[in-house]
């Protein structure tokens, strides 16, 4: 085996362990932003929800403007 060859087949297998710990760190990332995005929603959902209920009648609003 050349010499060249050997440094081509090193360099392969490091570009390779370099990309699939990117790969990893990137996946943990974008997993903890989910995560924030879902919890935003959730509360965003609930708020709406809180508003659009009628604490006298204990019903949902039925018009629309007093949704808002």
């Amino acid at each position: 085996m050349d010499i060249d060859n050997l440094i081509a087949l090193i360099g392969i297998l490091i570009s390779a362990i370099v990309a699939y710990f990117t790969s990893l760190f990137t996946i943990k990332q974008e997993r903890k932003k989910g995560k924030v995005i879902l919890l935003e929603l959730v509360i965003k959902y609930l708020s709406n929800f809180s508003s659009c209920w009628d604490y006298k009648s204990g019903k949902i609003k039925d018009d629309p403007i007093e949704k808002l």
